[in-house]
């Protein structure tokens, strides 16, 4: 079906969220609360100039799949806006321009409603898009075709890197600032801002050793601060299609997934092998042409001879079949070779034994796919297996379809066809009944009916738990004289300067839990943590005062008993702030809650105590300190990251493998240096920040904030645990400082939150 477009005028979009309490009524604010229930976010270009036309933003959500998307407002620099030149797809919520000819420049904002689970909910302001005009004629790249070999960004490479330079042409315009604002490649646009940079002086180069830069074709639009004749007043301008940059390689990897499958013998009825999946390509994708260069037998019974004249594969897609006649016999295997050549390497890489097809004697078609219906009270766990009369031939894919929005996340099926849940799930009861009953399709296929998959489906009926809640916030004490600030980045979160205020404040414990439903609470401090509480009079109370310290502990309330008791963790961060040298150093939220996919940056802090801030350098040192809370190596074993120091033997309780792992990643062996989290190398700043999890900012923008870089926090599984360091710091400006055991000016003022759930 054609999608259905509702024409409007408007700007771009940035990643936007955008949160609704489950009310029937227009949602104005956003601010996340853990009552969420329906969230939308909208991702795309953040300024857009005058050629952009077509798709600039589409959207997604968590919660009920929303529907009839309209643009209900627009208005351009806070006026009332009309026009046609901006449409939304009612079905997906999806934005494009199909003009911008009559727009004028300026910030516009637009306001979005749709429905979700028959309820109206409308997001004023939802999008706010820059639309800038062109920059002056007579500004261009130098060269503005870029081709660099992928072997070449390594760091370990000592080939120089080609850079691009921004130039006009005579001294009537003056450019004074350079950014990167989009980067595309084909269709879509790449979030991540560390791949390229343009310095001050506007070179435009490759960030070399980045390893998550990936070959491809990339655009860059560039946004220009000019001013035409040294004029005092600057305008903003943006320079579209900028610079072309073709990072290339040869065929990197290929993977099939499965990468192995089976089929029946032939005897006096004729098979086949329909076809594999199709394969996923790292590298240059220009002119790719798949081959199968072998086929090899590596079953118990040998193989027919020629068997690769036996093997097709797809030149485009490189999927892999078998026609009728090829004369395979049961418990024979083969391993196939493929062959993918690209415009850069015309001979083509092999890829030996990227899919094993084995010979089977039959395959039972599959039968007697049913469920029972089951029912399970909120927040326990559960498990619904195949009933005994199932049979099929393995392998056999067992896939979720048409799964309701909330139970997504929720619901997992393993191997067998079994459905489960853990304990602990948050799968709601919708309504004011007490009980829901929601249904679960599955469907399940081999290679018998790969083509007309078997569908079932079960009633899950969760049933209303009196004990089930979802958080725990005990408020925080950083607005001004102790008070508490208005927002969920600053819940359970408190700063004290002398120890008597620690001792004489407590903190109500509040919960979303039933009133009539009796809670426990239990306090769980961690190694190398000072920091802890306890209950006083219900209330809680921080310990552990150490001066010049931050640290975590975690509060746990359950609230009832036995199997349907609910239990709900929460992370409780401290800051003991004790001037070092007369030097205070404060940041509000004091802990940086950040996903470690896609990095982040801490607020800007409040230093006292410094004449001349000129000359302050902050940078972190020593003393890392990771705690696990529930990360692990989900892509190999499945253990746990360990907790620990980086500087104490990691085969002892007291070390941490998991740091010392994230230290090898960065390329230092010297575990005990504090290179993959400092600013400063060598007595000077970084100008490779490749091979860095993160460092406090000592440049002249956005001054000592913590900045944690994307990608780089995973062991074979992503981070989720807090992250401490020491900071010290200098005040007559002296960069040998990282280098020095200055041990009178170390500070602990910050704490870092790693959570791969985390959305802002």
């Amino acid at each position: 079906m054609k999608p259905k477009l509702q024409s409007i005028t408007l700007k771009t979009l940035a990643i936007l969220l955008i949160i609704c309490a489950m009310m029937n009524s227009a949602c104005s604010e956003t601010e996340t609360t853990d009552s969420t229930k329906f969230v939308i976010y909208y991702s795309g270009m953040t300024d857009i100039g005058p050629s952009m036309v077509g798709q600039i933003s589409k959207l997604t959500y968590k919660g009920n799949t929303p529907s009839d998307f309209a643009i209900t407002q627009i208005t351009h620099e806070g006026e009332s806006y009309a026009g046609s030149c901006f449409e939304i797809d009612t079905n997906t919520g999806a934005i494009s321009i199909n003009s911008t000819k009559d727009m004028a420049t300026g910030l516009y904002k637009i306001s979005v409603s749709c429905i979700s689970s028959g309820q109206y909910y409308e997001f004023k302001d939802a999008v706010e898009v820059n639309f800038l005009k062109a920059v002056p004629d007579g500004i261009t790249v130098t060269p503005n075709k870029l081709q660099i070999k992928y072997s070449d960004i390594s760091s370990e490479s000592t080939t120089e890197l080609a850079t691009a330079q921004v130039t006009t042409a005579g001294d009537h315009i003056s450019i004074r600032n350079y950014e990167i604002i989009n980067i595309r490649r084909g269709e879509e646009i790449i979030t991540a801002k560390d791949w390229f940079e343009i310095s001050k002086s506007g070179k435009i180069s490759i960030a070399k050793g980045n390893e998550n830069i990936e070959a491809g074709i990339y655009i860059l639009d560039l946004k220009l601060v000019t001013a035409v004749n040294d004029a005092k007043e600057n305008e903003e301008g943006i320079f579209e299609n900028a610079i072309e940059i073709n990072i290339i390689s040869a065929p990197q990897a290929l993977k099939y997934n499965p990468d192995n499958d089976v089929m029946e013998e032939e005897t006096i009825t004729a098979t086949s092998y329909p076809k594999s999946s199709i394969p996923t390509l790292k590298g240059s994708q220009e002119d790719v042409v798949y081959s199968i260069s072998e086929v090899s037998s590596v079953g118990i019974v040998s193989g027919e001879e020629n068997a690769i004249e036996k093997f097709s594969i797809d030149p485009v897609t490189g999927a892999i079949s078998v026609a009728e006649g090829h004369g395979f016999k049961a418990n024979q295997s083969y391993a196939v070779t493929v062959n993918v050549a690209n415009k850069y390497c015309p001979d083509g890489i092999n890829f030996d034994a990227a899919f094993t097809l084995k010979v089977v004697e039959y395959i039972e078609p599959i039968s007697g796919f049913e469920y029972e219906n089951i029912s399970f009270t909120q927040g326990t766990s559960f498990q619904n297996s195949i009933k005994e009369s199932f049979k099929g031939g393995l392998p056999i894919t067992f896939e979720f379809i048409n799964l309701p929005d909330e139970l997504k996340g929720q619901l997992s099926i393993d191997q067998e066809g079994t459905v489960y849940a853990p304990k602990g799930n948050t799968i709601p009861v919708l309504g004011n009944s007490d009980s829901y009953d929601y249904t679960v399709q599955v469907q399940a296929y081999n290679s018998k009916n790969i083509n007309q998959p078997i569908i079932t489906s079960f009633t899950l009926t969760v049933k209303k738990n009196k004990n089930f809640f979802t958080f725990i916030h005990c408020g925080n004490n950083l607005g001004e004289g102790g008070t508490a600030l208005e927002g969920k980045e600053y819940q359970n979160q408190f700063r004290f300067y002398k120890q008597s205020e620690m001792t004489s404040q407590t903190f109500e414990i509040k919960t979303d839990a039933d009133p009539n439903v009796k809670i426990s609470y239990k306090f769980d401090k961690y190694p190398n943590m000072k920091t802890g509480g306890k209950l006083s009079n219900g209330r809680l109370q921080i310990t552990g005062w150490t001066d010049n310290y931050s640290g975590v502990f975690t509060i746990t309330a359950t609230a009832g008993e036995g199997e349907e008791a609910i239990s709900v963790t929460a992370p409780i961060f401290v800051q003991f702030c004790t001037p070092v040298n007369g030097v205070q150093i404060e940041y509000t939220p004091l802990v940086l809650h950040v996903n470690p996919r896609y990095g982040g940056t801490s607020s800007v802090p409040k230093i006292t105590g410094v004449t001349d801030y000129g000359k302050f350098i902050l940078d972190y040192k020593r003393t890392f300190v990771y705690v696990n809370f529930g990360g692990k190596r989900t892509e190999s074993d499945g253990s746990e990251h360990e907790t620990g120091r980086l500087d104490k033997d990691e085969n002892t309780s007291e070390g941490s493998k998991f740091l010392v792992h994230l230290w090898q990643q960065c390329n230092n062996s010297g575990k005990s240096q504090n290179y993959p989290m400092s600013y400063y190398e060598n007595n000077k700043a970084k100008n490779d920040f490749s091979k860095t999890l993160g460092f406090v900012n000592n440049g002249i923008e956005n001054k000592y904030v913590v900045t944690i870089r994307p990608g780089m926090w995973n062991d074979k599984g992503w981070a989720s645990g807090f992250f401490r360091g020491e900071m010290i710091f200098e005040l007559d400006g002296n960069t040998e400082f990282p280098n020095n055991t200055n041990a009178n000016n170390k500070i602990l003022p910050f704490m870092i939150w790693l959570d791969p759930s985390y959305e802002k």
